[in-house]
């Protein structure tokens, strides 16, 4: 048996399951075509839907990574968490980096001060809250080498007083 074909009543019922979802709550063009497909949909009844609500705008992944990069600097991530998290959601590394970089900016994001946040919380005089905080803010997606920084000028700065 060939490829089932997709039929106008099934198309629709494709359209009004991912018009349905994204109701909700936004969603990427990958997240909704997973669902349609999990969903019994074909690919091409999947992408079919999928192109209607884009033609429409109610689904829109530069929008969606734009809001989400914004929620989640705003949440105290760095950029590696957020950019990790939007791949899995099927967003293309390039374009997570490129919209991440010009948040960054155009908020004037400070990920050094962000950072520094989850520090002050730490007493430093413990070797183990130091690595409890170094792994925390690593989890969390911030580069190695300012974690290390920024541990080692708080702790100057404790000997300091």
């Amino acid at each position: 048996m060939g490829a089932r074909m997709p039929n106008s009543s099934r198309c629709k019922d494709a359209y009004e399951r991912a018009l349905d979802l994204t109701l909700r709550r936004d969603y990427t063009t990958s997240e909704v075509e997973r669902k349609l497909l999990h969903d019994g949909y074909s690919p091409e009844e999947a992408q079919k839907a999928i192109g209607r609500l884009v033609e429409r705008d109610l689904l829109n992944d530069v929008r969606y990574v734009e809001l989400y990069v914004l929620q989640r600097l705003a949440a105290c991530y760095g950029p590696r968490y957020i950019e990790e998290k939007l791949y899995l959601k099927g967003i293309a590394r390039r374009v997570s980096i490129e919209v991440i970089e010009r948040s960054i900016a155009e908020e004037s994001i400070d990920l050094e001060r962000n950072a520094r946040r989850w520090i002050e919380k730490v007493d430093l005089d413990n070797q183990r809250e130091r690595t409890k905080a170094l792994r925390r803010l690593t989890a969390r997606g911030y580069e190695y080498g300012l974690i290390r920084r920024l541990l080692e000028e708080e702790i100057r700065d404790d000997d300091c007083l």
